[in-house]
């Protein structure tokens, strides 16, 4: 990844901070260790954009799994009326399914 941000870095665009998110994010000294590898501030990504209560830690947790998940719903999916208010039910199902199973 160190390579990475320098090559990016070289043409311009090189990334101010980094984001974990998902179980990551939660385990014991990782941020540090990135940010001392990477040499970019790390932070903890939250979930954006999603209806219903996420209001629990758990929520965070499963934040890549419902990022995935609606990426791929808005990119493979029409854009039409009915297919957003797809994506958001599928959203607000995986926040269901996460906060009360895990």
């Amino acid at each position: 990844m160190r390579s990475a941000i320098e090559e990016l870095s070289k043409k311009g665009l090189a990334p101010k901070t980094a984001v974990i998110t998902g179980e990551l994010a939660f385990s014991e000294g990782v941020a540090e260790a990135l940010e001392e590898r990477l040499g970019l501030p790390v932070r903890m990504g939250t979930v954006k954009n999603v209806h219903g209560n996420i209001s629990g830690i758990e929520s965070l947790r499963s934040a890549t799994a419902i990022g995935l998940a609606r990426y791929a719903a808005v990119q493979y999916q029409p854009k039409s009326a009915q297919a957003k208010k797809l994506v958001h039910g599928i959203s607000d199902k995986v926040m269901e399914i996460f906060n009360n199973y895990f």
